[in-house]
């Protein structure tokens, strides 16, 4: 039976249907800003920043690249106030995003983006 996002809208069933997002993003190199991803996932751009915090604890947890630096805003370029890594590496840490292997990973369960959320 299939089963839609739009049924588990908690915030681990929308930050696994951002990471979904991001991991193409990231295949073809490529940036998405919190108005797309809003649009894409049918919430408001502000609220995109709550399904980020999961990944970016997941991808910490698990020593794997900042995939959330792939999410900027539209009018400044930059990840927004909320992005809880460290500024001046946001480059670097962009180019790791890009050439990890993200398809040869299993995407994380629900579970355990429920349980990375970092404090906000």
């Amino acid at each position: 039976m299939v089963k839609f996002f739009y049924e588990d809208a908690t915030r681990p069933g929308r930050a696994l249907q951002v990471w979904l997002i991001l991991i193409g993003n990231a295949a073809r190199r490529e940036i998405n800003t919190y108005g797309n991803i809003g649009e894409l996932i049918g919430v408001p751009a502000i609220a995109v920043g709550q399904f980020l915090n999961p990944i970016y604890g997941f991808c910490e947890q698990n020593e794997l690249p900042r995939l959330t630096t792939l999410v900027v805003g539209q009018n400044t370029g930059e990840p927004g106030d909320g992005y809880p890594g460290p500024r001046n590496t946001i480059s670097a840490d962009r180019e790791q995003v890009y050439q990890y292997d993200w398809f040869g990973i299993f995407p994380p369960t629900l579970d355990q983006l429920g349980a990375a959320v970092s404090p906000e």
